[in-house]
């Protein structure tokens, strides 16, 4: 039997270090120690064999396609053994990957589980071969995504370390609950906007598997798109987005875990994220048992950001979308992001305040979009065309900043210059902060984001190395088998099927 063997070593070695000392004769090079360095590491032989040794293993897996019904298949059969069934699926999701036939194993499999499953609303939520194939190709093959999509964000949360509680009984003495309600609504509105314009950097194979499972989904509720949202929701949303952004030293975007604020915080985005979610492929009422998330969940539960992450579901989960979609559908994200009037006040720097500032007060149309905040004269039914007083593109805002000393103004500043807005009251303030923050930091992002050619992940994968693990489980449940052997062979197979 094929073994693996686990060791521990334990090194030293000295630390030395080279100071340069021209009087010396020995070309004046001085050797001084520094100290010893103790290291400890582990290693694993594992003993796997040729592939002709696991050939009569490989044909019954692969003569569980052909299998009918597919309950009495090899696989199918795999999913009793007392085991965790992530052990077994991991290696079974790479071995038909390996062959091209992942997509035909995971629609058996989704149709065996959505067969006996009739409650929708738990749709794949439950632990099943099903949910761990899933999860497992997600993590094989999404690593990258994963990281390019919600790392900026995660960097973002750790360096800040902005409080974001808007718990009240959470709050710290003298805390502003207005203050963390700005910074927790601008990084949720970042993870949710990392995340739907994120379908472009989807990998193409797990945006097969997703079509596998919608197509499955459908067949049994035709008809019925929220459905079939609804499963492709469960996985990338539930077990992949948002668990990766309440575990990001597990997921890899970062190596240090966080310190309980940003912990706090990463756990209100994930809760956001979720809801929304919930919210949209279900097309329920906005209920939540923590009233005091309320009031960022109804800046999310709009059309706008219903209609963008059902367009993100579809674009990732539906064949040749972005040839299927409409032009009307292309233009339905629109330009205005808001605009209305205020105040502009010329900001002074270190300058002290004078008289004039007083007079250099004026009222402004603003206007917000995707690439720049401009402003104009005040509007007037009289006039056709309107003066433009001023125009920052997105990419050169600095900061964006409460000015305590004024009431309901913010500052907007520039690497040149520095400008200050007096909005209607403080609820209006705030929309017109979280947006030009979140915009702002978007636009860098995408500017920021890396690029490079997707991996064949079928390169990666050791066939003999996945059988053998799979041979393992196995010999180590060998007793279950031969019950089920004995069991078997009481009845008439013959009569039975």
């Amino acid at each position: 039997m094929p073994s693996t063997s686990s060791s521990t070593l334990t090194s030293t070695t000295t630390i030395t270090t080279a100071n340069v000392n021209n009087n010396n004769n020995n070309n004046g090079n001085v050797t001084e120690k520094v100290g010893d360095l103790r290291i400890r590491f582990w290693y694993s032989v594992e003993h796997i064999l040729a592939l002709n040794h696991y050939q009569p293993l490989f044909d019954i897996l692969m003569s569980s396609l052909d299998s009918k019904p597919y309950d009495i298949s090899f696989t199918s059969i795999l999913q009793h053994l007392p085991v965790d069934l992530g052990h077994l699926a991991r290696p079974l999701m790479k071995i038909f990957l390996k062959h091209d036939l992942f997509n035909d194993f995971f629609r058996l499999v989704c149709q065996q589980y959505i067969s006996s499953s009739n409650e929708t609303s738990t749709l794949f939520r439950n632990q099943s071969m099903a949910s761990k194939l899933m999860h497992e190709m997600m993590k094989f093959c999404g690593s990258e995504y994963l990281i390019s999509t919600l790392k900026p964000v995660i960097d973002l949360v750790y360096a800040e370390k902005k409080r974001c509680e808007i718990d009240p009984t959470k709050l710290n003495q003298g805390e502003n609950l207005e203050e963390n309600t700005r910074n927790f609504a601008v990084y949720a509105e970042l993870a949710f906007v990392r995340v739907c314009e994120s379908s472009g950097s989807c990998p193409p194979l797990l945006k097969n598997v997703l079509n596998v499972l919608r197509e499955v989904v459908n067949e049994k509720y035709p008809n019925k798109p929220d459905i079939s949202r609804l499963a492709v929701s469960s996985f990338i949303i539930m077990r992949f987005f948002a668990a990766a952004i309440l575990n990001p030293t597990q997921y890899g975007l970062k190596r240090k875990a966080p310190d309980p604020d940003v912990s706090r915080t990463l756990v209100l985005i994930s809760k956001i994220l979720q809801r929304l979610a919930n919210c949209v492929v279900t097309q329920q009422p906005l209920i939540t048992k923590e009233p005091w998330l309320s009031s960022v969940l109804e800046r999310f539960f709009d059309d706008g950001h219903r209609a963008e992450m059902v367009e993100f579901f579809d674009s990732i989960s539906i064949n040749n979308y972005h040839l299927m979609k409409s032009t009307s559908s292309q233009n339905r994200k629109p330009e205005v992001l808001k605009s209305g009037l205020m105040v502009e006040k010329r900001g002074n720097g270190s300058r002290r305040r004078s008289i004039k500032d007083v007079f250099s007060q004026k009222r402004r149309f603003v206007t917000l979009t995707q690439k720049e905040l401009s402003w104009k004269k005040e509007k007037n039914n009289s006039q056709n065309d309107v003066e433009q007083k001023g125009v920052i593109p997105l990419s050169e805002i600095t900061s964006v900043t409460q000015v305590d000393s004024q009431k309901s103004s913010f500052r907007v500043a520039t690497s040149h210059q520095e400008i200050h807005f007096q909005a209607v009251n403080n609820t209006d303030m705030t929309d017109w902060m979280i947006l030009l923050i979140t915009h702002q930091r978007r636009h860098l992002f995408f500017h920021n984001r890396p690029c490079g050619k997707s991996k064949n992940m079928h390169h990666h994968i050791d066939i003999e190395k996945e059988l053998e693990t799979l041979h393992s489980l196995l010999f180590e449940n060998i007793e279950s088998i031969y019950k089920w052997k004995e069991s078997v062979e009481m009845f008439d197979i013959k009569k039975k099927y």
